[in-house]
């Protein structure tokens, strides 16, 4: 897992795509710009990151931005994780869907959208999970 100061040039390197920086026992966490999560995962996985081990919702309620998605990656050759996480507005809960890139967010995505009302924009079968 990147270090604090290893997380602080990667925030570096994405500008201002990268929101903040959080490490915390041991875990390095990057909030990141909804509407930049495609560029932001694609140049994690260009650094070795190349696992969606995990995409999952968030309910912040009462704050606003209330809805979160939050994506694990995993670099699988040196062991290595990092958290990224974003934030919709209620009103609005949309954001790009990943799964051209990371088919396995098809189905979680699909989960977040029946649990959380988070739109994914391009997703190809956007739909409740007991629905088929």
């Amino acid at each position: 897992m990147p270090d604090a100061t290893g997380l602080e040039l990667l925030a570096a390197d994405l500008g201002d795509a990268a929101l903040e920086t959080v490490f915390f026992r041991s875990r390095a966490t990057l909030v990141i710009d909804p509407a930049r999560v495609r560029e932001v995962l694609a140049a994690l996985r260009d650094r070795g990151y190349s696992h969606l081990a995990s995409l999952h919702g968030v309910d912040y309620y009462p704050e606003e931005p209330r809805l979160g998605v939050h994506y694990e990656l995993l670099d699988m050759g040196r062991v290595d994780r990092i958290t990224v996480k974003l934030r919709v507005h209620s009103e609005r809960p949309e954001v790009d869907s990943v799964t051209a890139e990371w088919p396995t967010a098809d189905h979680q995505e699909r989960e977040v959208y029946d649990m959380f009302g988070v739109i994914f924009r391009g997703h190809h079968d956007l739909r409740r999970i007991g629905e088929s």
